[in-house]
C-alpha cells in the first residue's frame, strides 16, 4: 500500500520520465491520498500530477483513493489526464471525495482525470473475466474548474 497524507507537491515537474510527477507503477496496488495539494505540476505524458497503473497484462488490480485533495494548474503537455490517470488490465476501484480540480489541462483525452480499463479485461455486463469482480469509477462532492483538453472528456474521461 502506499498512502500518501498531507503532502504539498508545487512546481514538481516529470519532462524526462514520460509520466506525472508521482509514478506509481506495480502488479497489485493500494493507493491512499488524503489531505494532500499538488499545485503547478505537468508532465509530457500521462498523468500531469499523479500516474497510478500498469505497464503490464499481469495486473491483478488497481484501489486508488483521492480524499480531500487539491489539484491545481496541473498539465499533461503530450498525454492524457491533466491532473489525473490510472490505467489497470483488469479489476480497478477508484474514488474521489472532495476533490478540487482548478485549471487542469491535457493535449490528449481528460482535461482533469483519465481512466482506462481496456475492453478486453471486461465483459459487456461490466464484469472483470477473471473474477466476476466489477470495476467501480466513483466520484463524489467533487469540483471541476476550468479543465480544458483538446480532445474528447474536458474534465474526466473513462475509456474501455
Amino acid at each position: 500500500m502506499i498512502d500518501i497524507s498531507d503532502c504539498l507537491f508545487k512546481s514538481v515537474s516529470s519532462y524526462s520520465a514520460g509520466e506525472g510527477e508521482v509514478s506509481i507503477v506495480g502488479p497489485r496496488m493500494l493507493v491512499r491520498l488524503r489531505s494532500s495539494r499538488f499545485l503547478d505540476c505537468g508532465s509530457f505524458g500521462d498523468g500531469g500530477a499523479l500516474f497510478a497503473g500498469s505497464l503490464s497484462q499481469l495486473t491483478e488490480s488497481v484501489v486508488f483513493d483521492i480524499e480531500q485533495s487539491h489539484f491545481v494548474e496541473c498539465k499533461s503537455d503530450r498525454g492524457q489526464g491533466g491532473a489525473v490517470f490510472v490505467k489497470s488490465p483488469r479489476l480497478a476501484n477508484v474514488t474521489i471525495k472532495n476533490g478540487d480540480f482548478v485549471l487542469t489541462s491535457a493535449s490528449g483525452y481528460g482535461g482533469a482525470l483519465t481512466f482506462v480499463i481496456p475492453k478486453s479485461a471486461m465483459n459487456l455486463a461490466n464484469k472483470d473475466f477473471q473474477g466476476g469482480a466489477e470495476n467501480f469509477i466513483t466520484i463524489e462532492s467533487s469540483r471541476f474548474v476550468n479543465s480544458t483538453t483538446f480532445a474528447p472528456g474536458g474534465a474526466i474521461l473513462s475509456m474501455r
